[in-house]
């Protein structure tokens, strides 16, 4: 661990939340790249440095906002939010009103090339202007409207997917027409895991397996095209054809940290298998992240509430004739790889560790519990849980200022043109983007 020392010996370098530039506007569809560039934390007491304070080039208030379907979306200069049940649409420099809608919505927001989707209230998908807020067309959803049930929107390739309770249809992105519609096998929900070579893949939990359940369609019709009863998590990453990912463990005693199985997209056949670390206790000792990086897999344990064992291993090889290259001791992982960095939390300090190497990098400035970390471009987005966000370069770990805020929580960062929107729970406050942050 690193010792506690003064403020001005610090460097700062980074933030939470993984997003690789996979940070997008709205609830855009989840990437499947196997960075993780986010990170959404516990709650803490305040400190304070000598980082030079920001002046907010706008903010306003909003519905309260975190990581749900009432967060904010950027496009084409413009940021989309909403206020007392109104989306409104403001220009992203000035934070002037342009227009907005009174039309409810109780799904995320898409917003991509100059077009914003949601559905509303009455279970209405509609398609608006981005610039103007006119209407470019309404379609009658498939997904029937629930209280506390969440409606989630996706865009991928032309084809908006629309997931509702045991509900799920696409539609056409210029037209709205519906391509089709499907009662996914379900009996709490389920969730869309990604988009492969015309392939849908999604899980579900279901009576008979408390494991989430992969079930695979086709893009064009919605058919079914194969089913996995084992239990497995979201996708660690696609490649050629196959997707990577995490084996759910349903019993507790001995076994492994992680079994990652590498699927045919196509097929849904289990290419391969390998089980990663023996554990006693699979309950604790699980991973709680997997990372793939090129050739290289990380199994990331975590130890205590304030440090993680990271374990590299050669991907596709198997692991128990591999003596892995193992990392503690160095604080809790929090994100990576990013940009050949990963990024951790050690004594309230973010620090930066590169990859295959023992230098770090601590960050200058934050230095109190991390609720969040978004890396975007070159720059770490850092929001501390005493309501100070820091704008920091994630390569040099040059802090460039900081923002005070009352929040003691954020959701994602946005970067749209040469603006940083901060959402801080009933806030949007937005920054001028630093020089080299790009």
């Amino acid at each position: 661990m690193l010792p506690r020392t003064p403020y001005k010996q610090f460097k700062v370098i980074g933030a939470i939340a993984i997003s690789t530039g996979l940070i997008l506007s709205g609830l855009n569809f989840p990437a499947s790249a196997a960075p993780i560039t986010s990170y959404s934390g516990h709650l803490g007491n305040s400190y304070s440095d000598r980082t030079k304070v920001l002046t907010p080039k706008w903010q306003t208030s909003v519905d309260y906002v975190a990581d749900g379907p009432m967060s904010a979306a950027a496009d084409n200069g413009m940021v989309f939010y909403t206020l007392q049940n109104k989306l409104t649409a403001a220009n992203v420099n000035t934070g002037k009103v342009v227009w907005s809608s009174s039309s409810k919505r109780i799904s995320n927001l898409i917003a991509s090339n100059n077009a914003v989707f949601y559905v509303d209230s009455t279970g209405t998908l509609l398609k608006l202007n981005g610039q103007t807020g006119k209407v470019g067309w309404t379609v009658k959803s498939a997904i029937a409207v629930k209280a506390d049930i969440d409606v989630q929107v996706f865009l991928q390739s032309g084809t908006l997917y629309v997931v509702g309770f045991n509900q799920f249809a696409a539609y056409d992105v210029q037209s709205g027409k519906k391509k089709w519609q499907i009662k996914p096998r379900s009996t709490y929900g389920f969730d869309l895991s990604g988009v492969h070579d015309g392939v849908v893949l999604t899980s579900a939990l279901v009576d008979e397996n408390p494991a989430n359940q992969y079930a695979a369609y086709d893009a064009a019709t919605g058919k079914l095209l194969w089913t996995l009863a084992e239990g497995h998590s979201g996708i660690l990453e696609y490649r050629s054809g196959t997707i990577y990912t995490l084996k759910e463990g349903t019993s507790s005693g001995k076994g492994y940290a992680a079994t990652i199985d590498q699927i045919d997209v196509k097929t849904g056949k289990i290419l391969s298998s390998y089980s990663y670390i023996p554990v006693k206790d699979v309950v604790n000792q699980s991973a709680r992240q997997v990372v793939i990086d090129g050739t290289t897999i990380y199994i990331v344990q975590e130890l205590s509430d304030s440090n993680s064992r990271v374990s590299e291993f050669v991907l596709g090889q198997d692991p128990a004739k591999q003596t892995p290259k193992v990392t503690e001791g160095r604080g809790l992982w929090l994100a990576g790889v990013y940009k050949g960095l990963h990024f951790y939390e050690d004594n309230d300090q973010l620090v930066a560790r590169k990859v295959n190497s023992d230098d770090y990098t601590p960050f200058l400035g934050p230095n109190n519990p991390i609720n969040r970390l978004d890396l975007i471009g070159n720059g770490a987005y850092v929001g501390l849980t005493d309501g100070q966000f820091y704008l920091t370069n994630a390569l040099t770990g040059k802090v460039t200022g900081k923002i005070k805020t009352a929040a003691r929580s954020f959701g994602t960062t946005l970067v749209e043109k040469n603006t940083v929107i901060i959402q801080a729970e009933n806030k949007l406050i937005a920054v001028q983007l630093p020089v080299g942050l790009q």
